[in-house]
């Protein structure tokens, strides 16, 4: 890399943070969490039960926090993919998607179970993106393929779920990544593949990745007459994730400087096609000024 290169990254990293009014100045305290961030706060406390090896450490476990103890997922992820579910997690509670409570908890390393690699080097301790347990939740994968696409073709958050997923650019949206509650209810989980696709470096450079969209296949299913119905909702999605893009309190999310200057940008231009994007991938392509060349949203 050249010096010029090098000159020219570090400026756009200063206009970055001085856009954002940056406040990072090391981790903050549990308070300052509890205060800024809108994520829950606390530690991981035993007992801890190992959920998931591969390809990334989820487990079972403990918040512990100044009320009473409630059950947790802990996902132990690099700072790349923890900086993903955070700001995907704020994303889409901004436009009020049934995700589970988000958490930033400490984790010991004392607390990681046997037989699992502690991946933080000789640090003693980790912020680890956590999820508070959805109670007698189980995966929508448990049950049939053709009630599981009846759930989620009636579902009434559908539209705002597949908009939201075109957005990031999830392309690992299946049914064994939503969780079915008690109520018949659904949950969006798991996006730690967002924000690039197709399993690509984190923050592609390629703002299109060639992903495929499982939940806005569902909707371009779906008869021309209710397509053109649900117009205006999808539009309005985009038009409040436009909005959301620009709010993303990265600091807060104890996302790094350079990382979050990466996904600010990957979304900022995404968010510039995504009406286009939605509305092409539901074949409605007369919505367009001319029907071929679609305009961003602005």
């Amino acid at each position: 890399m050249t010096v010029g290169c090098c000159a020219q990254g570090w400026m756009k990293l200063a206009q970055f943070v001085r856009s954002r009014r940056w406040s990072w100045g090391g981790p903050p305290g549990p308070a300052h969490n509890a205060r800024m961030n809108g994520f829950a706060s606390g530690s991981v406390a035993t007992p801890v039960q190992i959920v998931k090896h591969a390809p990334r450490v989820v487990l079972r476990a403990f918040r512990s926090w100044s009320g009473p103890f409630e059950p947790v997922f802990v996902k132990v992820l690099p700072i790349n993919s923890r900086s993903i579910e955070a700001v995907c997690a704020w994303l889409a509670r901004e436009i009020e998607l049934p995700v589970p409570e988000p958490m930033l908890l400490d984790m010991p390393a004392s607390r990681m179970p046997r037989g699992c690699e502690w991946p933080f080097g000789t640090d003693l301790h980790a912020t680890c993106f956590t999820t508070r347990a959805v109670e007698n939740a189980l995966s929508l994968s448990n049950v049939s393929s053709d009630v599981a696409t009846a759930m989620i073709d009636r579902w009434g958050s559908l539209p705002a779920a597949a908009v939201f997923d075109q957005l990031i650019a999830n392309d690992d949206r299946t049914e064994g990544n939503i969780l079915l509650g008690p109520r018949r209810d659904l949950w969006l989980i798991d996006h730690g593949r967002s924000l690039g696709g197709g399993g690509q470096r984190f923050f592609s450079t390629d703002v299109t990745p060639s992903t495929a969209n499982f939940l806005l296949s569902r909707v371009a299913r779906y008869s021309a007459q209710e397509r053109v119905r649900l117009r205006p909702a999808l539009i309005a999605v985009c038009t409040r994730l436009s909005s959301a893009v620009s709010r993303v309190p990265y600091s807060a999310l104890l996302v790094p400087e350079d990382i979050a200057m990466q996904i600010d940008d990957f979304l900022a231009r995404r968010v510039g096609m995504l009406q286009a994007m939605v509305l092409q991938s539901i074949g409605l392509p007369d919505l367009y000024d001319d029907g071929q060349h679609p305009s961003p949203i602005q």
